[in-house]
């Protein structure tokens, strides 16, 4: 993207569209009744013929691009902003049409654009979930296999996908392990520190 002296340039990552949106603006300004100062460089010279839009740029280029000058062309009048790509003019014009009125629509068509056309639905929740079997069946066990013991406490089985002998005989495992913990404490007293301050705090 570069201005027309070709004196200043930026590089944009952008999507290409069959249309943007329609001719802008929608139509033609009369701006002899503009009072725009002699020796002023626009971005866009014809800003005030309808013609189509060629890129449309992030708020964060705009910022980029933009120089702390401004001009007020008056009441009722636009303003003047320069950027480094030249003069943008922006605000209110006056159409001098005393006895006609017209009004302007803008509006992007999805259907140009499926990437567009999906945002509302990515934004949109699902009114219904549908499980998937293993979901059902996770549901359907945590139903029927879940129990409310005296103590007040809640006792749910483990879902598993397959039989419990797949886990093999883990409780055996499980106990030489323990067992071989409490021989090693005794040889080592930092592990029984440390045993007995989890201890302390979980029970603080």
């Amino acid at each position: 993207m570069s201005n027309y002296n070709d004196d200043c340039r930026f590089t944009v990552d952008c999507h290409i569209l069959p249309q943007i949106t329609g001719a802008l603006p929608s139509s033609f300004i009369n701006i002899d009744n503009i009072p725009i100062p002699s020796g002023i460089s626009l971005a866009d010279p014809s800003f005030n013929t309808p013609s189509a839009i060629d890129i449309l740029v992030e708020a964060e280029i705009l910022r980029s691009i933009l120089r702390n000058n401004s001009i007020d062309l008056g009441k009722n009048q636009p303003k003047l902003y320069e950027t480094k790509l030249g003069w943008l003019v922006s605000g209110f014009v006056a159409r001098h049409k005393p006895h006609s009125s017209s009004f302007v629509c803008n509006f992007i068509n999805e259907g140009a654009n499926p990437v567009l056309h999906r945002f509302p639905k990515l934004n949109t929740i699902a009114a219904k979930h549908f499980l998937s079997p293993e979901e059902r069946t996770c549901k359907q066990r945590s139903q029927k296999r879940t129990r409310h013991k005296d103590d007040g406490r809640f006792v749910v089985s483990m879902p598993l996908k397959k039989e419990p002998s797949v886990l093999d005989d883990s409780i055996q495992k499980t106990k030489c392990r323990f067992i071989s913990l409490e021989c090693k404490f005794p040889r080592t007293p930092v592990f029984i520190n440390r045993c007995v301050q989890t201890c302390e705090n979980l029970n603080a």
